[in-house]
C-alpha cells in the first residue's frame, strides 16, 4: 500500500543502518586513484555538514549553490543540503565571475559552497568535517526538499536564469507485507524492460533487490 514520501536524509540513514561499512561511493580521481566512502561514513559526514548549515540558517526556501569540482565533498554537500530541506543548485567552478554574480544575484536566500573568496563555506571546511564526533542527525527535522534541485545558466540571451525542478526531492514508498516471513519490502525502483517500466522491490531483511516480473519477488535470503 502507498506510504509517505521518503526524504533523502531518511533514505541515507536507512541505508547506513542496513549496510553500515559497505561501500556507498567510489570516486575515481584524475590521477588514477580512487576515494571510497561507506554508507555509515556518508551518513555521518552529511549529518555533520547539515548541522553546521542549519546553524547558519539553511533550510527550506534556501538555495544551496555548490561550486565544487567533482569530488566526495560535492556529493556530501548535496546530501547535506537535502538533509536540511534546501534546494541544490550546482554551479560550475569554471563559470566566469560575471555569470556567477548574475545567478547569485537572482537569489534571496542562498548559501554558497565553493572556492570563491566570498563563499559561505570552502571545500576545505567540508573536508574537515569528514572525521569528528559521531552524530546521528536525530536533532534535525526529517524534511523533504521541495523543490530539490535547480540549474543555472547565462542563457543564449546573455541574461542569467535559474531553472527549478518543482518536484519534491523524495521517493514515494510502497510497502508489501507477507511476501516472505518477517520481511518488509519497499518498492519504487524501476528498470526498462520489454513491457516498459518494471517495479523493483528492496528487502529490509537481507538488503537485496528483486524484480517482480523477472523473478516473482524471490530473494536470496529466502529459506
Amino acid at each position: 500500500m502507498p506510504g509517505l514520501p521518503v526524504s533523502f536524509g531518511r533514505r541515507i540513514a536507512d541505508l547506513a543502518a542496513l549496510h553500515a561499512d559497505k561501500t556507498a561511493i567510489v570516486f575515481a580521481r584524475q590521477d588514477g586513484g580512487t576515494d571510497t566512502l561507506s554508507w555509515t561514513g556518508l551518513d555521518r559526514w552529511a549529518n555533520r555538514l547539515a548541522r553546521l548549515m542549519t546553524a547558519a540558517g539553511v533550510g527550506p526556501e534556501t538555495m544551496v549553490c555548490i561550486g565544487l569540482y567533482n569530488s566526495l565533498e560535492h556529493y556530501v554537500a548535496s546530501i547535506a543540503a537535502w538533509r536540511c530541506g534546501a534546494c541544490v543548485l550546482p554551479i560550475s567552478p569554471r563559470m566566469p565571475d560575471h555569470e556567477f554574480a548574475g545567478i547569485i544575484g537572482l537569489l534571496d536566500h542562498k548559501y554558497v559552497i565553493s572556492e570563491r573568496s566570498d563563499a559561505d563555506l570552502a571545500k576545505a571546511a567540508v573536508t574537515a568535517l569528514r572525521d569528528g564526533l559521531e552524530w546521528s542527525g536525530a536533532d534535525l527535522a526529517d524534511v523533504t526538499a521541495h523543490p530539490g534541485k535547480a540549474i543555472g545558466s547565462g542563457g543564449s540571451t546573455g541574461r542569467s536564469k535559474i531553472i527549478v525542478d518543482p518536484k519534491p526531492w523524495a521517493r514515494q514508498s510502497f510497502f508489501r507485507q507477507g511476501i516472505h516471513e518477517s520481511h518488509s519490502l519497499q518498492g519504487g525502483w524501476h528498470c526498462s524492460g520489454e513491457g516498459g517500466q518494471i517495479p523493483f522491490f528492496f528487502c529490509y531483511k537481507c538488503g537485496c533487490y528483486s524484480c517482480q516480473q523477472s523473478d516473482g519477488l524471490k530473494h536470496p535470503c529466502r529459506a
